[in-house]
This record gives C-alpha cells, sequence and structure tokens, in this order.
C-alpha cells in the first residue's frame, strides 16, 4: 500500500488521464474488499489513508475519512453479493469514486478550504468516476487473474 500511496502521490499527478490522477489505493481497497476480505480491506484502507495522508499537503485524516464510506460500500456488496462476481467492480466502483471524491472535498471544506460544491462534482468528481471505474475494473480482473494462477487455497 505504501508504494501504491507513493505512485499516486508523486508519479500520477504527472499521468493524467482527462486531466484527473488516477486513486490508486481507493481503487486497491475496493479491489482487495470485493476479492478477498472486509476485514483486510479495512486495514489497507486505513494503511492507504495514512501513507497518502503523510504524502500529500492537505490536512491529516483527509484521505483516512475518506476511504471510510468506500470501505462500508464495498463491505456492503460484498455482504449483498457473497459469490465472487467479475460484474461487480462496474457497480462498486464508480459509487466508491463518488463517495471517495465528495468526502475527500468535505473534509477539506470543512477544515476551510474554498470549496465551489457544483464544479467540484462537474469537474473532478463525475470525470475521475469514469477514469477510476475503468481503471479499477481492469486492476480488479489483473488481480483476480494473479489470485487464480497462483493461489490454490479457496479460502484465500
Amino acid at each position: 500500500m505504501f508504494l501504491a500511496a507513493l505512485c499516486q502521490s508523486t508519479v500520477f499527478p504527472y499521468l493524467k488521464v482527462l486531466g484527473l490522477r488516477l486513486d490508486l489505493v481507493m481503487i486497491l481497497v475496493v479491489c482487495w474488499i470485493l476479492i478477498k476480505d472486509v476485514d483486510d480491506g479495512v486495514v489497507w484502507a486505513i494503511l492507504g489513508g495514512i501513507f497518502l495522508d503523510l504524502m500529500s499537503m492537505a490536512p491529516f485524516g483527509t484521505y483516512i475519512f475518506a476511504l471510510i464510506p468506500v470501505v462500508a460500500l464495498a463491505g456492503f456488496f460484498k455482504a449483498v453479493i457473497p459469490a465472487y462476481h467479475s460484474l461487480l467492480p462496474f457497480a462498486v466502483l464508480p459509487v466508491a469514486t463518488i463517495l471517495y471524491k465528495l468526502t475527500a472535498n468535505l473534509v477539506l471544506v470543512i477544515l476551510g478550504a474554498p470549496g465551489e460544491w457544483p464544479a467540484t462534482v462537474a469537474l473532478i468528481v463525475l470525470p475521475a468516476t469514469l477514469v477510476d471505474s475503468v481503471a479499477g475494473v481492469i486492476i480488479f480482473w489483473l488481480i483476480s487473474f494473479v489470485r487464480n494462477q497462483f493461489v490454490s487455497d479457496p479460502a484465500y
């Protein structure tokens, strides 16, 4: 998770898609919850949030708080659809991205940063939903492929 946060904070600002950087930590947390379980996802979310907070200019705790509703959402979908399903990220990732971006912006506004909600939603949240969802589905399928090829334990 440290490497994901490091890439998200240092490399991805220069590798923008539609003017936006990929939210790799959030995507990995969602994918891990959908593939493995919620307990591990919570640990990854806390670690990823801490690493992102340490590497960003945002106030400490912003990304930890932003990942909380993401974990809850992914855990809800995991509970509702308990069997592994390859189409699950198509339902979860767009909503998770919206929750993540809106929560992070809400934390920043509460802490005093200026915020224009209509512009934030139109120019950041909605395009990020498309970018993170497409990348997230690809990452989900890659993790699933590696898991199926190299892990023989069905409890994994």
